[in-house]
């Protein structure tokens, strides 16, 4: 493993670009990883890799690469466009059975491969 002076000298900005694109580059792989194996998701795994995106994305508020009004924006135009292509978005409990097929998943307590039993 290379310490931070092994590594070639990036500005902030690098830094977090390089960071947040490996970062989400980590998720992508969890997320593929689990569909492969048939099962939502490793759930610790999982959460690790969604929480280190997390953290990238609060450090780019941090250094003033984003606001938080502008993500806000943009999350309700990706909403408004989920709920026209995707059950995912609904005001309607009884849409969530149909999409799961009546099986429910215990978020909490669950791995999440409840949907594939």
């Amino acid at each position: 493993m290379t310490g931070p002076s092994e590594m070639k000298q990036l500005d902030a900005r690098q830094q977090l670009l390089v960071i947040l694109m490996e970062e989400c580059g980590e998720l992508i792989q969890e997320c593929s990883k689990s569909l492969r194996k048939g099962e939502l998701f490793d759930r610790k795994t999982f959460q690790n890799e969604v929480g280190d995106v997390y953290t990238m994305i609060n450090l780019l508020h941090e250094w003033d690469v984003v606001s938080w009004s502008d993500i806000e924006e943009r999350e309700q135009v990706k909403r408004n466009k989920l709920s026209r292509w995707s059950d995912l978005i609904t005001d309607h409990p009884l849409q969530y059975s149909k999409l799961y097929n009546g099986k429910s998943i215990d978020w909490k307590e669950g791995d999440g491969g409840e949907l594939f039993e």
